[in-house]
């Protein structure tokens, strides 16, 4: 059972990493172009979050591997790595979904906030949030790189993985909070063509899925650390749902969103049919810079 599960997990991680890693290389070759329609803030937040996934995948699958051992200084490394990350996912998605929320609703403020200096500030608020919430955490080490101690470190723990939940899921429920008020309030500025409304529909079901999925992942974190008698079962439930929330977001936002997908196959050399090519809305009309 073991084995079917190690290679289940390794199979998993390989293809999706495979796929991030793919995106991470298209989004730098477009950051690098004199010009691109996805040389903005949007896909610069995105860029962020797809390398964060990317870096903490491996002490992920390592902890996976070797288990939760005392005094084993890789499996000390992996739970930093992984407390840094575990701050990363709530904060990207509230950024994401402010940037649409003021491209859609408050265009002369927008043009100001993701540009020069303030969107630099913006950016840098993402690596700089996990030590801003919970940096103070790090002052007992040994905690911090095994939290699982229990004698030691119950307290500890009781604390971070609250406060991991509670972040995150606050900052999901803002973001999703922020689209929705974003697409109403546009709705008073400017009459909206069909090309506009229909990718700000799929805008929100992105959105709602992603936040969706984040908030269930966090959940079955909750429940498998507080449900001993069902914990093997829960924890294998949220396994799967960071799985799902971790990589499905991949393919929806091609999926979704036309310009990223076309300029996503050019990359990839795969022709779109041109029966099926409309007349793009530019991004920044949509989602801003």
């Amino acid at each position: 059972m073991f084995d079917v599960l190690f290679f289940l997990h390794l199979i998993i991680v390989v293809c999706g990493e495979l796929v991030e890693v793919t995106y991470l290389i298209f989004l730098t070759k477009q950051f690098l172009k004199k010009r691109s329609d996805l040389q903005q803030a949007y896909y610069y937040v995105l860029y962020i979050s797809y390398l964060m996934n990317a870096i903490q995948s491996i002490p992920r699958f390592l902890m996976r591997t070797i288990g939760p051992v005392y005094g084993n200084y890789v499996v000390g490394v992996c739970q930093v790595i992984m407390w840094y990350y575990y701050y990363i996912p709530g904060i990207c998605e509230c950024m994401l979904s402010l940037n649409r929320c003021t491209g859609i609703a408050f265009p002369v403020i927008h043009a100001k906030m993701w540009h020069g200096t303030p969107l630099k500030f913006l950016i840098a608020l993402i690596p700089c949030f996990p030590f801003i919430v919970s940096g103070y955490t790090l002052f007992n080490f040994y905690c911090r790189m095994w939290p699982f101690m229990i004698q030691t470190c119950f307290a500890y723990t009781d604390v971070y993985v609250l406060s991991v939940i509670f972040i995150n899921i606050s900052l999901t429920i803002i973001a999703l909070l922020l689209i929705i008020f974003g697409t109403w309030w546009s709705q008073k500025l400017q009459a909206r063509n069909t090309a506009i409304a229909k990718l700000e529909r799929k805008m929100i079901i992105y959105t709602t899925i992603s936040s969706s999925l984040l908030v269930l992942r966090y959940t079955f974190s909750l429940l498998s650390y507080y449900n001993n008698k069902h914990a093997y079962v829960l924890d294998g439930l949220g396994t799967a749902m960071y799985y799902i929330q971790h990589y499905a977001p991949l393919f929806l936002l091609p999926f979704l969103n036309i310009i990223y997908r076309q300029e996503l196959f050019k990359f990839l050399g795969i022709r779109m049919n041109p029966a099926n090519i409309v007349a793009l809305v530019s991004t920044k009309t949509i989602i801003g810079d």
